[in-house]
């Protein structure tokens, strides 16, 4: 090849060593930094240092969130004028924004059951509501029994239904009215998006480049980790206040039109690509 590019942490690490000792242009998409949330100070220190030798194997970098580019710059990440903030895109739906009121509130959680998505933190979310709400929790694991532990041991255990490990989460998306997230950092996460495609508004946990996605009062609301009271709040305010939740649920269409295409994304990296290799 004349260009590689690469995705996720670990596996840039492998691709920017190979294509460099082979000569080749790397282009490295960051999906969310992977020091941005560690807790150990020797851990993070290790993982900038690693990113920081790197340096030399990467020809660009794209960013998917203004955040990481800030994060980036603050570390001396990048070469000089060799990064570009491309946000994710997800292709158009042909599914039409419900505008009819549904009870129970359909809410919907997508994700993995790992540390970063905080499955956790959304089965507390979902304790503290008192409105007429179902959620619906799409998660990949391996450790099924202990999520399936963690739903039965809750006090609302009867307003939660899990769907594991069903690898087409995105087409259901659509049937749901709002979408839960709880994560602890994220990048520009694609769940999020393919939600606002269909129309859904987005009660989230205020972390990294979310604020890029999600307005507040315009579709949905940003609120601080480990603050599942508030969240649980806006959820019941949803559930009951249906000219709200259709505000927001139009605002989470036209942002994802405005921005988040897929024709978009493909525009910007085609026009890196050309920058280059020409």
């Amino acid at each position: 090849p004349d260009l590689v590019h690469v995705h996720s942490s670990l596996a840039s690490v492998y691709a920017r060593l190979a294509a460099g000792f082979a000569r080749l242009k790397t282009l490295y998409t960051v999906h969310g930094w992977h020091f941005s949330h560690e807790p150990s100070f020797f851990k993070k220190s290790l993982k900038i240092g690693a990113e920081k030798t790197l340096k030399a194997f990467t020809s660009y970098w794209i960013v998917v969130s203004s955040f990481d580019a800030r994060l980036g710059d603050k570390y001396r990440l990048f070469k000089a004028g060799k990064v570009s903030t491309v946000p994710n895109g997800v292709q158009q739906s042909k599914n039409k924004v419900c505008q009819k009121q549904s009870s129970p509130l359909p809410v919907v959680f997508v994700g993995r059951f790992t540390y970063q998505k905080n499955c956790e933190s959304a089965i507390k979310v979902i304790e503290h509501t008192r409105s007429d709400l179902h959620l619906t929790m799409y998660v990949s694991t391996n450790d099924v029994d202990s999520l399936k532990s963690l739903v039965e041991r809750s006090s609302s255990k009867s307003k939660i239904s899990l769907v594991l490990n069903q690898s087409n989460a995105s087409e259901q998306v659509h049937k749901h009215s709002v979408m839960l997230v709880t994560s602890r950092y994220e990048g520009m996460p694609l769940g999020v998006l393919e939600a606002m495609r269909e129309g859904l508004a987005v009660v989230s946990t205020d972390v990294c480049g979310m604020n890029e996605v999600v307005y507040n009062d315009v579709n949905g609301y940003l609120l601080p980790e480990n603050s599942e009271k508030r969240m649980a709040e806006m959820l019941d305010f949803l559930a009951s206040d249906h000219n709200a939740l259709l505000s927001m649920q139009k605002g989470s269409k036209n942002i994802f039109e405005e921005n988040f295409t897929l024709a978009k994304m493909l525009e910007a990296n085609s026009n890196i690509y050309k920058e280059l290799l020409f």
